[in-house]
């Protein structure tokens, strides 16, 4: 009922800022203080590899509870997509606390430095905001966006973001094109396996599949 949502909402809301939160903290106790965060050590932020190394420039990326960092982008974005359903249907009453959650929840998909969550997120982000009569309705939604942007802009996270975008769009990122390209071949070309059409399969585990798959881990392991 509508109750029941406006009970629920301030709660999300203060879900999206715990799990934020907790990633931008890993972030910053790692490349900053340059120590694990508290976390149990089966979820502390793991050593750089040669993989993730070339795509985030550097910097420990966050996970949150997760075990890689795209889960907990993913899981950042899901809350926030629901939290501005909730918001365009009037359930969200506590303006102050949701600029804080929403704040919070694009920086810490910021450095989670995951291409499927930041990409996902602009594609919220457009469809909440992209329009003249949002824009003069929440002024000061949108400034916090710009500062959020700014902020990754000046600090350098956004650098090794730009340039995993620049190269997928060349193509030449097998990490994302493998999650393109199989997707689109699962779409538009279903496997003839019975077993596969009924069960479903991971993107990247067909037959037809495994060499470009293959080359993400030699690439990996030519940056070692």
């Amino acid at each position: 009922s509508r109750e029941d949502l406006t009970v629920i909402a301030p709660w999300l809301l203060k879900l999206g800022i715990f799990f934020s939160g907790l990633g931008i903290v890993q972030f910053l106790l790692m490349n900053i203080a340059g120590v694990p965060a508290f976390l149990l050590a089966a979820w502390r932020v793991r050593g750089l590899s040669p993989f993730t190394e070339f795509r985030t420039g550097g910097f420990f990326p966050a996970i949150g509870l997760a075990m890689e960092q795209s889960y907990y982008a993913m899981g950042l974005v899901t809350l926030l997509a629901y939290i501005f359903f909730l918001d365009s249907n009037g359930f969200i009453h506590n303006r102050a606390l949701w600029r804080s959650a929403i704040l919070l929840m694009l920086g810490g998909i910021i450095v989670s430095f995951s291409l499927t969550g930041i990409i996902s997120t602009m594609v919220l982000l457009a469809k909440q905001f992209l329009s003249l009569r949002i824009i003069l309705k929440k002024p000061g939604s949108i400034a916090l966006i710009v500062i959020v942007v700014l902020i990754a802009v000046v600090s350098g996270i956004a650098n090794p973001i730009q340039h995993r975008l620049r190269r997928s769009v060349q193509g030449s990122d097998n990490s994302a094109m493998i999650r393109v390209v199989a997707a689109t071949r699962l779409l538009f070309a279903p496997p003839d396996d019975i077993e596969i059409f009924l069960l479903g399969t991971g993107l990247g585990m067909q037959t037809r599949n495994v060499a470009q798959y293959t080359s993400i881990y030699r690439e990996a392991s030519l940056r070692d």
